[in-house]
């Protein structure tokens, strides 16, 4: 699920018939943070949050609610959001022993 942009850009470079390139990456580490590779991540994690978020004003306004369906949702979105981090934690991280 975490790497769901660059599925869909495979696909339809595929159905334009489009050929396929692939960029060979340096073998150097560079020290900087890859963020804007990751924003649809970090949209969608908003998005999980956001959910949550407004179930649980719900629940406080007074509004009915399921429980059970929020317990499941919870869950869900907290281990959608775990997948979606590890590919933002890798656009964050630099190799600080070579800095040093």
């Amino acid at each position: 699920m975490a790497f769901f942009p660059l599925n869909l850009k495979a696909i339809w470079t595929i159905l334009k018939g489009d050929e396929v390139k692939f960029k060979v990456t340096p073998k150097t580490s560079e020290q900087r943070t890859y963020l804007n590779l990751v924003i649809p991540q970090m949209i969608m994690i908003g998005i999980n949050f956001l959910g949550i978020a407004w179930y649980i004003g719900k629940i406080t306004l007074g509004y009915d609610y399921d429980l059970m369906g929020f317990i499941v949702a919870a869950f869900w979105s907290l281990l959608n959001t775990n997948s979606l981090m590890v590919i933002v934690r890798a656009a964050l991280w630099s190799n600080n022993e070579e800095a040093e």
